[in-house]
């Protein structure tokens, strides 16, 4: 997350992740690995800021299982605390995480909102990118 203000907290979790995977189990397309539908919630904690810029604050060589069966969508919460103890939760709301893929997520805090609705959209055969789509709030602003 970039832009960050200076004495601000972030933390992330992420909901609605499969707590297990059958490993010798095939889905649909054939490919072993099924997400089970008992969810967890993958708490990461704080972001720390970056060696050579604070205003950049990193979670880095995080892994989670995928997104739990019978759920389209996976959201992660965004907890921002400025340095005036005021706090914003921000939901984003993505697209399903699937099995062996490898996610990036990178944020402007300007941008943050209460809510964020993420849609799919392919980049090339190996990647795919994330949109944003709705109102984009200051969060400095209630």
């Amino acid at each position: 997350m970039t832009g960050v203000p200076s004495g601000t907290k972030v933390a992330i979790a992420v909901e609605k992740v499969a707590a297990s995977v059958m490993l010798t189990e095939k889905d649909a397309n054939g490919r072993y690995g099924v997400p089970m539908s008992e969810q967890t919630i993958a708490d990461f904690g704080s972001l720390s800021p970056t060696a050579d810029d604070a205003t950049t604050l990193r979670l880095d060589g995080k892994r989670l299982l995928p997104t739990a069966a019978g759920e389209s969508r996976t959201q992660f919460r965004i907890t921002t605390t400025a340095a005036d103890g005021n706090v914003l939760v921000s939901t984003a709301d993505c697209p399903r995480m699937e099995l062996g893929m490898y996610y990036t997520m990178n944020f402007d805090y300007a941008s943050l909102a209460p809510y964020m609705r993420f849609e799919a959209m392919t980049i090339s055969d190996w990647q795919e990118g994330w949109s944003f789509t709705g109102e984009i709030l200051n969060p400095t602003n209630n």
